[in-house]
C-alpha cells in the first residue's frame, strides 16, 4: 500500500523537476544578451570616441593611422638639443683647482639647493649643468673665497634622480608617475662619472602609464614643458623609421591624442605598448590549468579572446558536450567596461572575426558557462539523485 502513494508523489516530483529542467535549458532571456551585443557596436572606445564608418571601418584599422606628415630628419627636433635640468635628488661632482675644501660630491636637496662649505645654499633645481657651474662660480667670487681670475672649476653630473611627470590621453593608466632608475653597480664600483638614465626617456614614460591604447595617435604626441608645447612623432617605434630620443625633465606633461580608431598594428608588444596582458578567468566546470586558488594569468599583448578561452580550459573536450559552451566576456580598454556573451563555436568558426574573437586588453575577464547538453546532464543527474533518495526514504517506511 505504501508503493502507490510513493510512486504518485515521485511522479509529481519528476514532473516538477522536469519543468525546472526546461526553464534551465531555455537559459536566460535572449533579449538580455541582445543588449550586450548592441553595446559593442559603439566600439570599445566608448560612445563618444566611436569612429564613424568613413574614418575607420568596423572600428579597426590594419595599419598605423598618421594624422601628421613624418619629418625627414628627427635629429633637428628642438627637444633633441635641450639640456637636461637638475631637480631634487640629482648628484653632481664639483672639482675646483686649488680648492680641495669645496671639491666633492653634492646631492640636490628637497628644496632644490645644494649646500657648499662656506658658500651657503645655491639653487640647482631648474638649472642646466652649465648654469649651475656659473652659479657656483659667482657665489665663490661674491663671498670673496676666490679671486675672479683664479676660479677654475667644473661640475659633472654623477646621477640623475627620478623625476615627476604626468601622462594623459590614449594610455591605459593616465595620471602622475615617478620615472624609474636602476643604479649601475659596475659604474658605482668604478671611477666613472656621468649618467644617462633610461627611465627618463619619453617611451619609458608612456610605459609608466601602462602603455598606449590601440587608438593612440603616435604621430602627434604632445609634450608640455615650461609653458611651451612640442609635437613628437613616435610612430617609427613600430614601423622602423627614426624617432627622436627625448629626455624628460621634472614637471613635463605628456598628452597622447586619440585617432578614434583602433589600430591592429598597435596590438603587439613594443617600447610603447604592454608586453603582456593580465586576465581574470573563471571555469567552475573544468579545472583550470593553474592552481585552484589562482584565477589570473598573463598572455602576450595582442592575444585574442580565443587564446584566453583555451587558457581557461573553455575549449576542447567532447564536441557534443562542449561545442556550444558560452563565454561571458568582460572587456576593459581603460575607458569603459562592457559585458558580452560569445559562443565558443562562433570563435572557432572564424577566429579572424573581431566581433566574436576580440583582442584582450589588460585586466579583461572571462567566465565559462556550460552548454545546453551539460546543463541537461547535470540536471538529470540531480533529478536521479533526488528520486533515488526519495525511494530510499519511502522504502524505510
Amino acid at each position: 500500500m505504501w508503493c502507490f502513494p510513493g510512486a504518485f508523489f515521485a511522479q509529481r516530483l519528476s514532473m516538477a523537476l522536469l519543468a525546472v529542467l526546461a526553464i534551465m535549458v531555455g537559459g536566460c532571456n535572449p533579449q538580455q544578451w541582445e543588449t550586450s551585443e548592441k553595446l559593442l557596436v559603439t566600439s570599445s572606445l566608448g560612445e563618444d570616441a566611436a569612429p564613424s564608418p568613413q574614418t575607420c571601418q568596423s572600428g579597426w584599422s590594419r595599419d598605423i593611422i598618421r594624422t601628421k606628415p613624418r619629418k625627414e630628419n628627427v635629429a633637428f627636433h628642438p627637444l633633441m638639443r635641450a639640456e637636461p635640468l637638475h631637480s631634487a635628488g640629482d648628484i653632481v661632482r664639483l672639482d675646483i683647482s686649488e680648492g680641495t675644501d669645496f671639491a666633492g660630491t653634492y646631492k640636490v636637496n628637497l628644496d632644490g639647493h645644494i649646500n657648499l662649505p662656506y658658500a651657503g645654499r645655491i639653487l640647482a633645481a631648474g638649472q642646466t649643468t652649465a648654469g649651475l657651474m656659473g652659479s657656483i662660480k659667482q657665489r665663490l667670487i661674491q663671498k670673496k673665497l676666490f679671486h675672479a681670475d683664479h676660479v677654475d672649476l667644473s661640475v659633472i653630473p654623477v646621477e640623475w634622480a627620478p623625476i615627476q611627470i604626468s601622462v594623459s590621453g590614449a594610455v591605459f593608466q593616465s595620471g602622475r608617475a615617478l620615472t624609474a632608475y636602476t643604479k649601475d653597480k659596475a659604474r658605482e664600483n668604478s671611477q666613472a662619472v656621468g649618467d644617462s638614465p633610461a627611465g627618463r626617456f619619453l617611451d619609458s614614460a608612456l610605459m609608466l602609464a601602462g602603455g598606449v591604447r590601440p587608438d593612440a595617435d603616435l604621430s602627434e604626441i604632445i609634450l608640455s614643458r615650461s609653458g611651451k608645447q612640442y609635437t613628437i612623432d613616435l610612430s617609427g617605434i613600430l614601423d622602423g623609421a627614426p624617432v627622436p630620443d627625448i629626455s624628460l625633465m621634472h614637471g613635463d606633461h605628456i598628452e597622447v591624442p586619440s585617432t578614434a580608431c583602433r589600430q591592429a598594428a598597435l596590438m603587439r608588444p613594443s617600447q610603447v605598448t604592454p608586453s603582456v596582458v593580465r586576465i581574470f578567468f573563471s571555469n567552475l566546470s573544468i579545472a583550470p590549468s593553474v592552481s585552484s586558488d589562482q584565477h589570473t594569468a598573463e598572455l602576450p599583448y595582442g592575444s585574442k579572446l580565443l587564446d584566453g578561452a583555451v587558457l581557461a580550459n573553455c575549449v576542447g573536450g567532447t564536441f557534443l558536450t562542449n561545442a556550444s559552451r558560452r563565454i561571458a566576456y568582460i572587456s576593459n580598454d581603460g575607458q569603459a567596461s562592457q559585458i558580452r556573451e560569445i559562443r565558443v563555436r562562433d570563435m572557432l568558426a572564424d577566429p579572424s572575426d573581431l566581433a566574436v574573437n576580440p583582442h584582450m586588453m589588460p585586466n579583461d575577464a572571462l567566465a565559462c558557462f556550460d552548454s545546453e547538453v551539460t546543463n541537461i546532464r547535470d540536471v538529470t543527474r540531480t533529478i536521479t539523485e533526488l528520486l533515488t533518495t526519495y525511494g530510499l526514504v519511502v522504502s524505510l517506511f
